[in-house]
């Protein structure tokens, strides 16, 4: 098996990183397009993130990022981090340097695979674990194995009580299906 593992949302708190860019810490975030809470039009959103290298590259990760890559690590030694960026030398290259922080620089480019259609990448016996439904929808159309990381903004908002619990078995379930 050959997992993907999506870096905003998944290892990666995406939302805490835009709360401290456009300084509001007050809405709390409980769908996917969250900005319009704070009364932020798509443009003036990523306006002010898609011009900054270190906001991708200062993005803090989850608390069950080292849990997370434990259990995916048992299963493929090798995974790949699949992320859609933005489509900015800045988001790019600040995603680069976040993942040779976090995986070394031995590992980086080996790790790192930056694809804005995941679902190209699917096939029976490749796992992507993200947090966006659609992503997840989309693989598995394409014949690949999905994993709906809890998010309060997707439709698995009611296991964020024990994300890596709902995480890890179905990681053994799938395994158990092999």
């Amino acid at each position: 098996m050959k997992i993907y593992l999506d870096m905003d949302g998944v290892t990666t708190n995406f939302v805490l990183g835009c709360q401290k860019a456009h300084e509001d810490f007050e809405s709390p975030v409980q769908k996917w397009e969250y900005y319009h809470d704070w009364g932020l039009t798509t443009a003036q959103f990523w306006e002010k993130i898609d011009s900054d290298v270190e906001f991708w590259y200062n993005l803090e990760p989850y608390t069950w990022m080292e849990e997370l890559l434990i259990e995916v690590e048992k299963i493929d030694p090798d995974f790949r981090v699949l992320t859609s960026p933005r489509n900015t030398p800045q988001c790019y290259t600040g995603k680069h340097y976040w993942v040779e922080k976090y995986f070394g620089i031995t590992n980086q480019c080996h790790r790192y695979c930056p694809y804005g259609k995941k679902e190209e990448l699917a096939g029976p016996d490749r796992i992507l674990i993200d947090d966006a439904d659609h992503n997840i929808d989309d693989w598995e159309a394409a014949g690949g194995i999905g994993v709906l990381f809890p998010q309060p903004w997707n439709i698995c908002k009611d296991k964020c009580s024990d994300r890596m619990k709902w995480v890890k078995t179905r990681l053994f379930n799938i395994e158990g299906q092999e």
